[in-house]
């Protein structure tokens, strides 16, 4: 974040081959330090061992630390959600939710400390696909795309993201992947579209407290403005726009992630798939056109930035 800092930072210049200031003491590390840096080609910031003490104390080096805890503690979740057995320490749905609350809590504080959300978008999320990636990233989408689309509930949407796959464990990996139902054969999109179903048994019987707009968006997350969505296939006003966006926020990890890509692809990559995918059902309109016209202001102004730096 944009600030003043008490210490001098400094990077390793390559052609130099050396450490070179990048933001003395008392001066604002502000865009043009960040340009410095990634041209760098290194990305790294370094400080004076004596002085490293002082950083800690002022609190302003913990976002990769925050992001970690905040990874182990969704682990932990994970394996509390699935632990059936009577040794689990979580034994009741009040504690799960206070523990995904927590989680969806310092997820929006991480979020709130970048000045910059496509800065956040770059850094946070995992890049790659896996059962802990997809609940975390969907839920970064979640709160990120909702600043972006004014849309209400985010933090019931967040909470869902972290359970909304719960009912797909045991799957082969080959089957999942919300945008690719068209490439399944019928049996592996009944299998995988009964996951909707057995997500919120999991959590019925783990007695999960949530809210009206978290169990709704669970239920909801494939469904299409367009109607050809699943289970229920509806369309048009009974598709809200907070349930829209999250299925839209769940297509977008799977398509930034996908590991059958040959390349990783960026930001700007997976929002142009996205549009195509939105324009693929036989009304050329997957998710609600409102969210589809705004987060393509937000993702024109992310271009801006790039061609900026």
């Amino acid at each position: 974040p944009m600030k003043k800092y008490s210490v001098d930072f400094y990077y390793y210049d390559s052609d130099n081959k050396g450490y070179s200031l990048i933001c003395r003491k008392g001066e604002e590390f502000g865009e043009q330090k960040y340009v410095t840096l990634r041209e760098s080609g290194h990305g790294h910031i370094y400080v004076r061992g004596p002085e490293l003490s002082k950083l800690l104390l002022e609190n302003i080096l913990p976002l990769s630390d925050d992001l970690n805890h905040i990874r182990k503690q969704y682990k932990f979740f994970l394996s509390e959600l699935f632990d059936h057995s009577n040794a689990g320490r979580f034994n009741h749905g009040k504690q799960l939710k206070e523990v995904a609350g927590s989680i969806v809590k310092k997820l929006r504080q991480l979020i709130n400390r970048y000045p910059d959300m496509y800065e956040c978008l770059k850094e946070i999320p995992y890049r790659k696909h896996s059962r802990i990636s997809h609940g975390l990233n969907t839920a970064i989408f979640s709160i990120i795309f909702s600043k972006s689309t004014f849309t209400d509930h985010s933090s019931d949407l967040a909470i869902a993201a972290l359970v909304h796959d719960a009912g797909s464990i045991g799957l082969p990996l080959k089957i999942q992947g919300a945008h690719s139902m068209t490439n399944k054969s019928v049996t592996d999109q009944i299998k995988f579209q009964i996951h909707v179903k057995y997500t919120l048994d999991l959590l019925e019987k783990k007695r999960f407290i949530m809210t009206e707009a978290t169990k709704k968006a669970i239920e909801f997350h494939h469904e299409y403005f367009d109607g050809t969505g699943y289970p229920r296939g509806i369309s048009g006003k009974e598709v809200q726009q907070e349930y829209s966006l999250f299925a839209l926020c769940d297509v977008y990890d799977h398509i930034l992630n996908d590991f059958k890509n040959k390349h990783r692809l960026s930001l700007l990559e997976a929002w142009e798939k996205i549009k195509e995918f939105h324009q693929m059902g036989p009304l050329k309109e997957r998710f609600r056109p409102e969210i589809i016209d705004l987060l393509d202001k937000f993702f024109a102004r992310c271009i801006e930035k790039d061609q900026a730096a």
